[in-house]
């Protein structure tokens, strides 16, 4: 599966020049616009959230110069795990302006940096998103060994095994290997009912029920999608609850190949889709902020 783009915002990144060396190449003036006395870790975690939300608001050129001052505060005060993340939010927004090789050579410093940091949970974070940009670009054997090794760098992180998992199971379903996407895909279900995240169960029954879909077992796909929506329902998420009421009519119908055909644009973002405010959203920005969450309220 071919890596997806956005053309419309060509004009507005014709003059990015993507050299990840070198961060202040990118923009020379960024270390002018950064005075020393702000060179602090909650300066950083100002520009870094800034960031986040220029991202999520589809302002990537604002998102790119806020992550790249957060990155020079951060290489200033010797913040390693600040510019760990820093540099796996650039990656992210460089994969969403279009530029895979930009993308990866950003996730690569950022997986070093946190190797150095000792930072196990931030390699493997690092090693899933390489792994969603390989696999959206049909390299499954690729994406498989990155998974791996996020498995591998945070062997006892649950969560990070459930998401792990999940992503196996979604590019062995993408790779036409049914069979071979259920397993992860179980093991990622157990997971997530282990840690109590329903939201997140709900997601991976969802693909366990298009799975169950593709192998022609539209019972046990139905099945799965109605606890799906039970979850969602729960939850309060309406979006999710649509979603898997409508696997639910394709798959009483037998519909199946217009199902993937119908949804097939959905199919193409789901490197970097959870379910979640409608039907399915960009889950990363994502895995970077779930981790910046995760070290605000746990320092």
């Amino acid at each position: 599966m071919k890596s997806i783009a956005a053309p419309s915002l060509g004009k507005v990144i014709i003059g990015v020049v993507l050299l990840v060396a070198s961060p202040s190449a990118r923009y020379p003036a960024i270390a002018q616009m950064v005075p020393a006395h702000a060179a602090s870790q909650s300066s950083a975690w100002s520009l870094r959230s800034a960031g986040i939300g220029d991202e999520a608001g589809g302002r990537l050129t604002d998102a790119m110069r806020a992550m790249q001052r957060a990155l020079v505060l951060d290489r200033r005060t010797g913040d390693r795990n600040g510019a760990g993340l820093d540099l796996g939010n650039i990656g992210y927004i460089d994969d969403l302006l279009g530029d895979v090789t930009a993308a990866m050579q950003s996730y690569s410093q950022a997986f070093q940096v946190f190797g150095q940091a000792g930072d196990r949970r931030g390699e493997a974070l690092t090693a899933i998103a390489e792994g969603s940009v390989e696999r959206r670009a049909g390299r499954y054997a690729d994406a498989f060994a990155y998974y791996e090794q996020a498995l591998m760098a945070a062997p006892r992180d649950h969560r990070i095994e459930a998401s792990a998992f999940y992503w196996i199971g979604l590019a062995e379903l993408l790779e036409g290997d049914f069979n071979g996407a259920l397993r992860p895909l179980r093991r990622a279900l157990a997971l997530e009912q282990h840690l109590g995240s329903p939201g997140r169960e709900a997601r991976v029954l969802l693909m366990i029920g298009i799975t169950e879909m593709r192998l022609q077992r539209n019972s046990d796909a139905v099945r799965a999608c109605e606890r799906a929506a039970e979850l969602y329902e729960q939850s309060g998420n309406q979006g999710g609850v649509s979603h898997a009421r409508k696997i639910i009519a394709f798959a009483r119908l037998g519909l199946v190949s217009k199902y993937m055909k119908h949804f097939s644009p959905i199919m193409g973002f789901v490197g970097f889709i959870a379910v979640g405010v409608g039907a399915l959203v960009l889950l990363v920005p994502l895995l970077f902020i779930m981790y910046l969450q995760r070290e605000k309220t746990h320092p």
